[in-house]
């Protein structure tokens, strides 16, 4: 008993169950409905909503990109920053999730659409397969220019490597993906970046390669114009798939949130390409959720009106976009689903319409900020832009809407139709929808296999497929094969079937008309095809056959499979069944026959698992891998006789082993026996001949397994789902069969497991549409696909005896000498453990180790557990490194202190020291080896400005890394390292040429901390920011600065100017307090020798909070060349500072960069959190861009030292060392010094401290 034949109580109850796609009336393909775009949700999420996406009328669902790289949690666009070409676990859902919801969706007539990302990979290493990066697979070309064809096709789309889509491996491997996906149940692919993949008349065979997988709808992401010469090559695309027209959409958009509406019908639908091969939107993903938030920020109840009217149209399909909750790029995240609101009664009434009106003509009307969309013969919907409730008056275009009174099933409005005109009252959504009584959707729009209405046994019929010769379906449908009808049967012989290119099944259907071409088949069509798409033939055995009724395309008949030969064709339409024989046999009552006979000399083996759709084997010995492809996991089994059949290649020697698979599947866990001619279970036993069990023994003993729980059922196989029935008891209906749980066995394996009633006689394992024979029911033995196993099965409510678990917390790492390690063990009898060298006594329980017992300072040791009892040992281990240091103090301020920020690191205060630099036409000779790891006074990192978080695509890029010092009797000498990691993602990518600091006049400012008895706050006479020529805010100081330096980003333009605190701590332009700049600086391409990584976020747009933790820090130094980067030197006058070099080595002094674009800091080393108080906030001049660059900034972060940190403790007093007062002296990192040598030193003497200089 199959999927459906069941008897007919069963049946009656299967229908009583749920509803079906008949109830829902919703399209026989996905064209001729709307999709609901499941943006982030998982699968697990849209399955449990299908019977409200049903509700609402939508046909299809579309899920993000399931390629890797974005698990749940993880903001959305790593998903379009995809691993590779194949279906990898990600925050939507692993396969068998997948599987799961497109056979639920199938149930409600629902389709599935899976976004996939073909143009390009991942451009980090590890977050690509590693296939990519061989044989120019991907291409680094660089950014795109958009007025090029070529570029568009082969330029970098943001950072990442553009996948060599002319290569015919990338193809296959795209196909293949496609294929992974149609196995799983998809029945459509969205193509992202479409636009961005060549076409045939390019020299590029990526669309029509991927593309001839029998059965898929395919849609492409084509944003405004494919470039080139746009009409033509929007009609190529359309060959293979439908597209996007963001255009016109953007353009009704912009009407509506105007309180208008368009005037125009559309956009490309128009000029170039037919209806049926549109996809509209209101938004995007895109649109909703990147970094331009194009419609982030619009109602929903403009989105609506605007989705009304390009989502009721003839042939077009419409996406309705599932807003998520979150609403900024960064917080969007996977697996968080979103908005419920497409369950409303506007949106459902829409659907109503489209659903209803397939195949009826269209008319588009607008006057007066009202549109009509009227349907020939069946209703109309009437939008208002404004969205307000009131009367409305137009044109009932065409006449198309048939005369009458309505009543809007919106807001339930009274409507009177004239042939001429439309006129009623629209409610308060602002959407009014009218449908003409009696008519409703189409009873059976994917119908069961009892089909409605009844077959028509006058018509004629032909076959269809993959036919030889000039018969078979290619780019017009051919002429077919013309059955011969004898009353309710049709038969045609010797139908030749071969493959297409790439496959080796061939495909067919039958039809009642053919015509000279696909569109002229469609409409005047019903076709006769298969249940699931793909559904291979048995020979001899009655197929089911289903009805699909008028305009239905080929995307929507779906087809059998047979393997290429010559076949006689029995078509019976009263039963609803097609037979195919070898040409010239008789019907073989046997669907399982016996196998030809084999070859001589032939050595083969049979798999006879119904789970896989493509298995594998994998097959070697000890002196040679046994199989064709010689690479893993290779070679494909082909179907014979109802199995699966692989045999030995010729020059190849037996196999001693073999792996049958299908992807990481594997029977029977993995490496099995080779046994000649044998035939082998989904469980990875086997047999031989007619004897079930090969075991020589004519009585073994049967392996038993025990497994704990209150079950009666265990299965061995991939299926995931039980029905079960016996005579006159049906307790399920087959599409309620039970999901089974899983269960650990005292083998150590995991079995499925259920609890079947009691009588229970047969069972049917399933997943989807699969399913295995009718198998006897036993509780004494695991069952697998093919029934009773010779394991035998003891279900206990006595736990299943396991190992000892051991833990150990922390499990490695440096820990101090002070610190514990926790190690602790549960159900050991005996336990040994060692660390470094020393034996240790562990009991049961948490037991703790001190780490000071076993490692010195800065000693390293392993601990080693082993713990045992019964069932068997447990091993553990972790190495663990002993460090006391402690880390030097933050110095004097608040400074920002991470793995990654540094200030003044490990007590470096620059170094006392002449540094040789040279300056000539702006650049600075040898700068980059001038510098050491000693010099370094502060470092921050890379992408910490402005435009990485808002205004991406501004340059040149101001972004300061780090600040290396050190000085002599004569000069300060500074050098600062900028990094270039911030590029215009979506537009032109990565600029190196054109972003480096010196190709603008920009500011550079670098602030003193001299005096710590001074302030300064850095404004005009304490109004504006020096150089704001409308005095407008700036960078503000509270944190001791007290005088800057001002220059310009290209050496040599301008003035620079030396500006000090006048006496009411402001800046001022007055000569006493302006003083001519006698600082020397160059610039040299690439960074410092000194510098090994370049540490920043690994993502642009991010929250500025981040910075302040060690999160999403990445190496970025291998997203360009170091030559992209720029070094700047400075050689500044002790003279101009006022200070000497016995100061700096005595006293110290502070110092800051700060990273201007505009008027404003957007960044700056160290880091002050005011550099980004705003950075989301739009820039008053460009919303594009960032506040930052006009906002005020009033910097409390303190300056990095040169010579000494400061203490804030005060004044200096000159202090004898000789001083017999009962004093304690500490140094300026905090750490008491008993004997102080010549320096300076903070004394405690009671509660007083004061800073000394000691000498």
């Amino acid at each position: 008993m199959l999927k459906k034949f069941l008897c007919s109580v069963a049946l009656a109850m299967s229908v009583s169950v749920g509803a079906t796609a008949a109830d829902y009336g919703l399209p026989a393909n996905i064209q001729d409905g709307n999709i609901l775009h499941c943006f982030d949700w998982t699968c697990a999420q849209v399955e449990a909503e299908l019977d409200n996406i049903a509700k609402a009328g939508f046909g299809s669902v579309q899920l993000s990109p399931m390629q890797g790289n974005c698990n749940s949690g993880a903001e959305w666009f790593y998903a379009y920053m995809p691993y590779d070409f194949t279906l990898k676990g990600s925050g939507v859902g692993n396969k068998a999730q997948l599987t799961s919801l497109c056979a639920a969706a199938h149930q409600r007539g629902i389709k599935v659409i899976v976004d996939v990302v073909a143009n390009h990979v991942n451009q980090a290493s590890g977050y690509h397969d590693t296939w990519w990066d061989s044989n120019g697979r991907v291409r680094w070309n660089g950014g795109i220019d958009y007025g090029n064809r070529y570029s568009i096709t082969h330029g970098q789309l943001g950072e990442y490597g553009d996948v060599n889509s002319e290569d015919s491996q990338v193809q296959a491997r795209a196909k293949a993906y496609v294929e992974e996906l149609k196995a799983c149940g998809v029945d459509g692919i969205r193509w992202d970046a479409a636009k961005h993949i060549g076409l045939p008349s390019e020299s590029c065979g990526f669309w029509s390669t991927v593309t001839s997988v029998p059965g898929m709808w395919h849609y492409g992401e084509i944003l405004d114009s494919p470039g080139g010469n746009g009409d033509a090559l929007m009609k190529e695309y359309t060959k293979y798939m439908s597209v996007t027209d963001n255009g016109y959409c953007d353009g009704v958009r912009n009407a509506v949130k105007g309180g208008g509406v368009p005037t125009g019908y559309a956009g490309w639908a128009v000029s170039a390409i037919a209806d049926n091969k549109v996809v509209y939107w209101a938004e995007s993903h895109d649109d909703y959720s990147n970094e331009w938030q194009a419609s982030t920020h619009i109602p929903q109840d403009v989105i609506d009106r605007t989705w009304a009217i390009v989502a009721c149209r003839n042939g077009a399909s419409s996406l309705y976009f599932s807003r998520p909750f979150a609403n900024t790029r960064t917080t969007i995240k996977m697996g968080v689903k979103g908005s419920t609101h497409f369950t409303s009664n506007e949106i459902a009434a829409i659907n109503k319409l489209r659903n209803t009106a397939v195949g009826h003509a269209d008319y588009f009307s607008s006057a007066n900020g009202v549109v009509s969309v009227t349907r020939k013969d069946v209703g109309a919907a009437i939008i208002k832009g404004n969205g307000q409730a009131g009367n409305v008056s137009i044109t009932n275009g065409g006449g198309y809407c048939p005369a009458g009174e309505y009543t809007d099933i919106v807001a339930g409005g009274k409507f009177n139709v004239t042939a001429t005109t439309i006129s009623g009252n629209v409610g308060s959504t602002g959407i009014a929808v009218l449908i003409k009584d009696g008519v409703g959707p189409n009873p059976n729009p994917n119908p069961d296999p009892n089909p409605g209405p009844d077959p028509d046994p006058s018509a004629s019929m032909w076959v269809l497929g993959n036919i030889k010769g000039a018969a078979g379906w290619g780019a017009t449908p051919g002429t077919g094969v013309a059955m011969t009808q004898s009353g309710t049967t049709y038969t045609a012989s010797s139908v030749e079937f071969a493959a297409a290119a790439g496959e080796t099944k061939c495909y067919f259907n039958i039809t009642d008309f053919v015509g000279s071409t696909w569109d002229a088949l469609n409409q005047g069509a019903n076709r006769y095809g298969a249940a699931t798409e793909g559904a291979p033939i048995t020979l001899g055995t009655p197929a089911k056959v289903v009805k699909y009724a008028l305009n239905v395309d080929a995307s929507g008949c779906l087809s059998w499979t047979v393997d290429p030969g010559k076949y006689d064709i029995k078509f019976d339409i009263s039963a609803m069944t097609v037979t195919v024989t070898n040409a010239g046999d008789n019907p073989n009552p046997n669907p399982n026959p016996d196998p030809d006979p084999d070859p001589v000399g032939a050595h083969y083996i049979y798999f006879d698992g119904t789970s896989f759709s493509q298995p594998q084997v994998w097959a070697w010995n000890d002196t040679e891998n046994c199989t064709v492809a010689g690479k893993w996991g290779g070679d494909n089994m082909v179907k014979k006789d109802s199995k699966w059949y692989w045999e030995v290649p010729a020059g190849k020697s037996l196999p001693t082993q073999i792996i049958i698979h299908e992807g990481d599947n594997k029977i029977g866990g993995g490496d099995l026996k080779y046994v000649d001619k044998a035939t082998y279970h989904q469980d990875g036993t086997y047999s031989t001949g007619d004897n079930p069990n090969p075991n020589p023994d004519p009585n073994p003993d049967p392996t038993t397994v025990t497994i704990t729980g209150d079950y009666n059922l265990a299965y061995s196989g991939s299926h995931t789902h039980v029905y079960y029935w016996a005579t006159g008891k049906n307790p399920v209906t087959w599409d309620g069969a039970p999901a089974m749980e899983t269960a650990q066995g005292s083998d150590g394996k995991t079995y499925k497991v259920y609890k079947l009633p009691e009588g229970m006689t047969t069972v049917i394992f399933k997943t989807g549409s699969a399913q295995t024979d009718d198998l006897d029911y036993t509780s004494e033995y695991v069952m697998n696909d093919n029934g009773k196993t010779s394991t035998k099965v003891v279900f206990s409510s006595t736990p299943v005896p396991a190992k000892p678990t051991v833990t150990i917390s922390p499990n490695g790492g440096k820990v101090k000498g002070t610190a514990n390690i926790t190690v602790t063990i549960a159900k050991a009898t005996s336990v040994t453990a060692d660390f470094n060298g020393k034996a240790l006594t562990f009991s049961n329980g948490a037991n703790n180790v001190a780490v000071s017992s076993y490692l010195n300072d800065g000693q390293t040791g392993t601990l080693t557990v082993k713990a045992t009892n019964t069932d068997g040992t447990t091993e553990a281990e972790a190495t663990f490194t002993r460090s006391d240091v402690v880390n030097p103090p933050v110095p004097h301020g608040n400074n920002l202190i991470t793995d990654y920020y540094k200030v003044n690191p490990d007590n470096q205060f620059g170094t006392n020291r002449t540094v040789n630099m040279q300056f000539s036409s702006q650049k600075a000779a040898g700068a980059l080896g001038h510098w050491t790891d000693a010099d370094l006074i502060a470092q921050g990192v890379a992408r910490d400005v402005a435009q990485a978080m808002k205004g991406n695509h501004e340059r040149p890029i101001i972004d300061s890394y780090a600040i290396y010092a050190a000085y002599d009797s004569q000069n300060l000498y500074l050098g600062v390292q900028f990094v270039y990691t911030v590029w215009d993602l979506y537009g032109e990518g990565k600029q190196p040429g054109e972003s480096k600091p010196y190709n603008m006049d920009g500011r550079m400012m670098i602030a003193f901390d001299l005096d710590p008895d001074k302030s300064f706050d850095g404004y005009i006479e304490g109004a504006g920011a020096i150089w704001n020529d409308d005095g407008g805010p700036g960078a503000k100081f509270e944190n001791g600065v007290d005088a800057i330096w001002l220059g310009s980003t290209k050496p040599g333009t301008g003035n620079p100017g030396y500006f000090i605190a006048n006496p009411n701590g402001h800046a001022s332009y007055d000569a006493a307090y302006c003083k001519t700049s006698t600082v020397e600086y160059g610039y040299a391409d690439g960074l410092a020798s000194c510098i090994s990584n370049v540490w920043g976020q690994k993502e642009f747009n991010f929250e500025p909070e981040v910075l302040e933790t060690n999160d999403g820090f990445v190496d970025l130094r291998s997203e360009i060349d170091d030559s992209a980067h720029t070094f700047y030197e400075f050689r500044i006058p002790l003279s101009l500072l006022g200070i000497t070099e016995s100061y700096i080595r005595n006293y110290g002094i502070g110092v800051q960069y700060l990273d201007f674009y505009g008027s404003s800091p957007v960044g700056g080393t160290p880091y002050d959190p005011s550099f980004f108080d705003n950075v989301k906030e739009p820039y008053s001049r460009d919303k594009s861009s960032s506040k930052e660059k006009e906002d005020e900034d009033i910097i409390k972060f303190a300056p990095a030292r040169i010579g000494y940190a400061s203490s804030g403790v005060g004044d200096i007093t000159v202090e004898p060392v000789e001083n017999d007062a009962p004093v304690v002296y500490y140094n300026l990192q905090g750490m008491r010094v008993d004997n102080p040598a010549n320096g300076i030193y903070i004394k405690r003497q009671g509660d007083k401290a004061t800073k000394v200089y000691v000498r």
